[in-house]
């Protein structure tokens, strides 16, 4: 039972408390955790949703930034709190420093009645204390710390872990490191594909069902069949707002017409040059983007073989072939690290798009910039190029190995790509000049990559395109390479 009508009952603050306790211990992530808590309680209002989501994705995507906030005023280091206290003070210095439609006096009483009710009685004083301090303090912790570095500057204001600002510096230079970390804090709508077998008629008939779901699809700027998702609000200036919006409620997605999947995973099968008739392995296919897409293309001919390693994840994808009715898609669980002899030069197309940090979609997961740790990156680049020592050997010879992740790391993607090329004699393709004519461009330069900025920052080449995360798609890095003959 809501205690309160309004934003911020109690009981939706215990919601958001549980959600961030159990991202913060590492058990699930935001994401998923976020979905099922607002599925489960769907009797709450709308406005008390949308608090609870503000609420967990604020808190996450500014933890770094609150952190050094209570830092500057909290006797005890956020380190050696017990991780209850700090989850409670993360949360309630968002709704301070943040929120501003939330009153800073019923911020502090209710974080001190969770420490209450959770048996941390004996710490609602200083649970108190340092949330009186941080509204008081307010303006003056909104700004970098005194005598901070460059660097540290730059953490404070994107929330973002030292040692990956050190990082992306270091690899691209000082501007095209602010475009990642703004691009990165931009608000992302759902982006969808739209079955490109559909007419147009069909389409028509869909934007009409969206239209009475309240519902508007944006045409995206790079692919005529790749949409993002928006929602008129309900205020009388019409404001087009990107939440609240369930893709699996939309018109057309049960029967497979619409699929959610970012337009730089559209860019893969793009890249590809993908035509009737040919064979494509997919290695590490779960969700199921990339390898569906494949096959819409393939024109209900060849065949996708689409690989990951379980059954639950080789599950995501049978149900998005099933469901979008791909009688040329086969899904099988399959260790792509592996070697299978029976396919040894069987693919026209080999679709690699390996276990990477993530850190292009740190925007639509927050929790991965508190997740990943530098010698999680080093494991990660081994696993990459243990998975293509044995892949490789698919490709048809003159046939393609399409390299794909959803970082923008270096190491993980110009640098494994270099080290293939060396190893196994393949050359690169040119991305650019490949998509150029089938997205809506003029000149290869209108695609969002990341241009050469200095000596650190060469990182566009013939053969490789590292797409900026925007508002309007991932972080993303594609390689096209062609087996020799």
């Amino acid at each position: 039972m809501i205690k309160e009508t309004g934003y911020g009952s109690i009981d939706v603050r215990e919601l958001a408390l549980s959600v961030l306790s159990e991202v913060f211990a590492g058990k699930e992530f935001s994401h998923r955790l976020i979905r099922g808590v607002l599925d489960k309680h769907d009797y709450l209002q709308s406005g008390e949703k949308a608090f609870l989501k503000r609420l967990t994705e604020g808190t996450l995507e500014q933890c770094i930034r609150l952190d050094y906030c209570i830092d500057r005023v909290s006797s005890l280091p956020v380190r050696k709190m017990k991780p209850f206290i700090r989850t409670l003070l993360r949360m309630s210095a968002y709704q301070i420093l943040f929120m501003d439609g939330v009153p800073h006096h019923a911020v502090c009483n209710e974080a001190v009645k969770l420490a209450k009710k959770h048996s941390f009685g004996g710490l609602q004083g200083f649970v108190n204390g340092v949330l009186r301090q941080m509204v008081r303090r307010k303006e003056e912790l909104l700004l970098p710390p005194r005598g901070a570095t460059r660097e540290e500057t730059l953490s404070f204001t994107y929330a973002m872990p030292l040692w990956l600002v050190e990082r992306f510096l270091d690899q691209y230079g000082e501007e095209e490191t602010l475009r990642i970390l703004e691009g990165l804090q931009q608000e992302r709508g759902v982006t969808v594909r739209i079955s490109p077998t559909l007419s147009g008629e069909e389409r028509e008939v869909l934007k009409e069902q969206w239209k009475t779901q309240g519902i508007r699809l944006r045409p995206h700027p790079l692919l005529s069949y790749g949409g993002i998702v928006e929602r008129l609000s309900a205020a009388p200036t019409g404001e087009i707002r990107y939440g609240g919006i369930n893709p699996a409620d939309m018109a057309g997605f049960a029967e497979g017409k619409v699929v959610v999947q970012d337009v730089s995973s559209m860019l893969v099968a793009e890249a590809a040059g993908i035509l009737p008739g040919m064979k494509i392995l997919d290695v590490c296919s779960a969700p199921g983007g990339k390898a569906t897409h494949a096959a819409q293309l393939l024109k209900g001919s060849g065949l996708v073989v689409a690989r990951d390693i379980s059954e639950k994840k080789i599950a995501l994808v049978r149900e998005s072939g099933l469901r979008q009715g791909l009688s040329n898609l086969r899904a099988e669980v399959f260790d792509a690290a592996c070697f299978d002899p029976s396919m040894e030069g069987w693919a026209d197309v080999v679709i690699c798009d390996l276990p990477c940090s993530g850190l292009g979609v740190i925007g639509k997961k927050k929790d991965i910039k508190f997740r990943i740790r530098e010698e999680d990156i080093r494991s990660l680049e081994e696993l990459q190029k243990k998975i293509l020592r044995t892949v490789h050997r698919y490709v048809k010879p003159g046939g393609l190995l399409l390299y794909s992740t959803c970082t923008v790391n270096r190491t993980e993607n110009q640098e494994t790509v270099r080290w293939l090329m060396d190893s196994y004699g393949f050359r690169g393709e040119p991305v650019g000049k490949l998509l150029k004519e089938k997205l809506y461009l003029r000149k290869e330069e209108e695609l969002p990559f990341l241009r050469e900025a200095s000596d650190k920052g060469k990182i566009l080449e013939k053969w490789g395109l590292q797409l900026v995360p925007t508002a309007s798609n991932d972080g993303f890095f594609i390689a096209v390479l062609r087996r020799p003959v």
